[in-house]
């Protein structure tokens, strides 16, 4: 009551209504009503800026995790993901928020699972980037060599979608290692083709002879 009389009194100057905005989803959420909150989200996001409301996704976040509601915090992340008109920083932190809640389940399988939800969900390929490369070498120091081989073909779907020549170089380091690892050595050519940044012409022909 004390939020809706803050919004709505004439006198509100805009930060107290910013202020109001930001605070409902996450007090629905403390009510496990997330079908408001969704509702509150998408009324804060006409009032808050990038920054803003990447703050607000957060906020609400750590309450359902207090909760235990990860997967309604799941779910409503892979909707903002969806959300072709969804701000980026608040894009970015809803990516952000489904690794956090699969790594929960499991911290190594969660890296594949959630991955993979965002892929599916088209995530910005710079975000899944991100994800790959923070995760990647958690995942193949494990001794699960299927979820190893998961990683690695999750790399590969991220590298299809990256257009940046810089990224894509990038990626490949990492790939390249991924598919020696599992020993998916037609892959592991794949990247040699294309190139490894900072290696000559020697090292790529006795990479290749391996």
């Amino acid at each position: 009551e004390f939020i809706a009389a803050m919004a709505k009194t004439q006198s509100a100057i805009p930060q107290m209504k910013k202020l109001a905005a930001s605070l409902r989803p996450e007090f629905a959420v403390a009510r496990n009503d997330w079908k408001s909150a969704k509702v509150m989200f998408r009324d804060a996001a006409a009032l808050l800026d990038d920054r803003e409301l990447a703050d607000c996704l957060r906020a609400l976040s750590q309450v359902a995790l207090q909760k235990h509601q990860d997967a309604s915090l799941r779910q409503m992340c892979i909707e903002i993901v969806k959300d072709s008109t969804a701000k980026s920083l608040c894009k970015s932190e809803a990516v952000r928020q489904v690794m956090i809640v699969e790594k929960r389940r499991d911290s190594v399988s969660g890296v594949v699972s959630g991955l993979g939800l965002l892929i599916e969900a088209g995530a910005p390929a710079g975000s899944l980037k991100t994800v790959f490369d923070n995760e990647y070498y958690t995942v193949i120091q494990g001794t699960n060599s299927d979820v190893t081989a998961r990683m690695v073909g999750l790399g590969d779907k991220v590298y299809a979608l990256l257009t940046d020549e810089g990224e894509k170089a990038d990626l490949r380091v990492s790939l390249l290692d991924g598919h020696f690892l599992i020993e998916d050595y037609e892959g592991a050519m794949k990247m040699l083709r294309a190139g490894i940044p900072d290696r000559d012409k020697e090292w790529h022909d006795m990479a290749s002879i391996k």
